[in-house]
């Protein structure tokens, strides 16, 4: 299945950073993670539960209590910031990798994904109403909602999500 598919490529990469940093850093145990980024010295993974990892410059990977407690899908790093996207609105941030501040926000609800560029971060994902719903903050504490307003695909009926994003 692909969840199982992403935590063997996620482990592998874990292995391959711990490699190329010439550290030795075991893979948390028992956890399901689903992404993974760098910045300022530190990389910081993130996973099922609320589950949030870190490790400096590839040394050994350190469990760091973030109060969070939903599943944590995408980590991205920019402009001096880490930032999380989980299930069910949460949006967590954090200057070092290790203390995090959490918000709520009901636009993002399924599968977040998250990115930065051009000194902004964008989050995307699917909303209370199914609809597709993006975020674009250059602070990571204030987001905007931006309307995705896009044709169903061919084949797909017009109200499987496809559309206009529903406000915050």
């Amino acid at each position: 299945n692909s969840s199982r598919r992403k935590w063997r490529e996620l482990g592998f990469l874990l292995v391959l950073v711990s490699a190329l940093t010439g550290r030795a850093a075991p893979l948390p145990p028992e956890q399901t993670l689903y992404d993974v980024t760098f910045g300022a010295g530190t990389f910081v993974a993130v996973g099922a539960n609320g589950t949030f990892f870190s490790s400096v410059n590839g040394g050994p990977w350190n469990p760091i209590a973030s109060g969070v407690s939903n599943t944590l899908r995408a980590v991205a790093y920019g402009g001096g910031i880490f930032v999380a996207a989980g299930e069910n609105g949460v949006l967590a941030s954090s200057p070092d990798g290790v203390s995090w501040t959490t918000r709520s926000v009901s636009a993002i609800q399924f599968s977040p994904h998250i990115a930065y560029g051009n000194g902004r971060f964008v989050v995307a994902g699917r909303g209370p109403l199914g609809f597709w719903t993006m975020l674009v903050s250059t602070n990571a504490i204030d987001w905007v909602n931006v309307t995705v307003d896009a044709p169903a695909p061919p084949g797909f009926p017009a109200n499987t999500g496809w559309g206009p994003t529903p406000p915050l």
